[in-house]
């Protein structure tokens, strides 16, 4: 019996260590490509981004499975089971590792994209970095950010969208050359229907 505690005890103390050292690499390894005064002008940037309005947040977060309420441990947690949407301070973090990928492999790309992005959310909130990610996104037709499609899509300013033109958007974060409401109103239509039926 006392052999067997032994075992547990051992497996138990092996099992702790593996996930402190899981851990300290998620939470540091981000340092080994920036500093902190090249992560500081992001942080600034995403908490200095215009808010959206509320609604954009929550059929965003209804769209990605509640990614706005998830950071990088939770979505590592969740993708083993299920396949989750990232937090947006994963896709930020992507996009600040563009230029450092030349010397990077695939593997190390997404092990220090992670560990940037526990950076990020310890810095910003979700909201933030969603005000920040879509002042950026592509959405195609030479539309660059969230303000600029509102007013090339649907000819109105942000905060004069309604529920079906905000759903329209947030559709076409997913893949704006695949739900381009001008060549396939559509598919996006009833992309749209779904999601606020979620509402």
């Amino acid at each position: 019996m006392t052999r067997l505690i032994k075992v547990f005890r051992n497996i138990f103390l092996s099992f702790s260590l593996i996930i402190l050292i899981f851990y300290i690499l998620l939470t540091s390894t981000w340092r080994l490509d920036f500093t902190n005064n090249e992560i500081e002008p992001y942080v600034k940037e995403i908490k200095q981004a215009d808010n959206l309005p509320s609604l954009f947040y929550e059929l965003y977060n209804i769209d990605t499975n509640n990614s706005l309420d998830s950071g990088t441990f939770k979505y590592l947690t969740n993708s083993l089971n299920s396949s989750s949407s990232p937090p947006v301070s994963i896709l930020i973090a992507r996009m600040m590792y563009i230029p450092k990928r030349i010397n990077r492999i695939s593997p190390k790309i997404l092990k220090f994209e992670l560990s940037l992005a526990t950076k990020i959310e310890k810095e910003t909130s979700s909201k933030q970095q969603l005000n920040f990610m879509l002042k950026r996104t592509d959405f195609v037709n030479g539309q660059i950010g969230v303000e600029n499609a509102a007013n090339f899509y649907f000819k109105k300013e942000l905060i004069e969208l309604n529920q079906e033109e905000i759903a329209t958007l947030i559709v076409m974060t997913r893949n704006p050359s695949l739900y381009n409401p001008a060549r396939r109103p559509k598919k996006i239509q009833i992309e749209v229907e779904n999601l606020l039926s979620k509402l």
